[in-house]
């Protein structure tokens, strides 16, 4: 019995030796076993969602123009001229083509309007203009902000029958003949002067009705020379 205790006991010291060993191997091999680091899920970021910049509003502005395409006698009389206007809209509103024969800054009353014409409309025919005549012509737009009218345009239109036309002289021509009308008479000079202006066929003349001899043009340098020079006193 004793003999089988101590066998017992020396399996029991035998394995309990292993035991040890083994743990001990256990303990010692486990510094190289790598460790899985858990892995940490990244927070999704959310983009702020961009903001449109507002877009400023714009403003209505003025067509640009007009101007003439072509101008042309429909006949003898005194209004019977045809005029092509060509402009460029600013598509800001309603559009209104003035006429004028006066350079007042068409001032209410004194001028004619065609339209209403629509916001994209860039072309107007209009019939019945006074031949040889300076006329003045815009375009007016009404827009949310107002009225936006062009710059006036100033234009000649044809004579279309020189042999009845005679256009009327302005008011600038008539005091330029009331000028020359007294220098004459101060100079106490037999002479004659006509004018013509050559943009718009207006004439004055003082003496123009009466009689002179004919005479060589070249002479004209000389007198004009004689003229500058009398002016400033030699």
């Amino acid at each position: 019995m004793k003999l089988i205790f101590g066998i017992l006991a020396t399996i029991a010291a035998c394995a309990a030796v292993a035991i040890a060993i083994t743990v001990n191997f256990d303990v010692e091999a486990a510094p190289n076993v790598p460790r899985l680091t858990p892995t940490r899920t990244a927070t999704p970021r959310v983009s702020p969602t961009p903001r449109a910049t507002p877009t400023p509003p714009i403003r209505p502005v003025a067509a640009q123009g007009p101007g003439i395409m072509a101008a042309e006698c429909r006949g003898t009389g005194a209004n019977s001229v045809r005029v092509f206007f060509l402009w460029n809209p600013s598509r800001a509103g309603t559009q209104f083509l003035d006429l004028s024969m006066l350079n007042n800054g068409f001032a209410p009353g004194t001028f004619l309007a065609a339209g209403a014409l629509p916001a994209d409309r860039w072309g107007f025919v209009w019939d019945g203009l006074r031949q040889g005549s300076t006329h003045y012509v815009r375009v007016n737009t009404l827009t949310s902000e107002g009225w936006k009218p062009t710059a006036p345009f100033a234009f000649y239109t044809p004579v279309c029958d020189p042999a009845v036309y005679t256009p009327v002289a302005g008011a600038d021509m008539i005091t330029l003949r009331a000028n020359i009308e007294a220098a004459i008479a101060r100079s106490g000079i037999n002479t004659a002067v006509a004018i013509t202006d050559l943009r718009t066929g207006e004439t004055i003349d003082v003496n123009g009705a009466n009689n002179r001899l004919p005479g060589c043009t070249i002479n004209l340098f000389v007198l004009m020379r004689v003229a500058i020079d009398l002016q400033n006193g030699r």
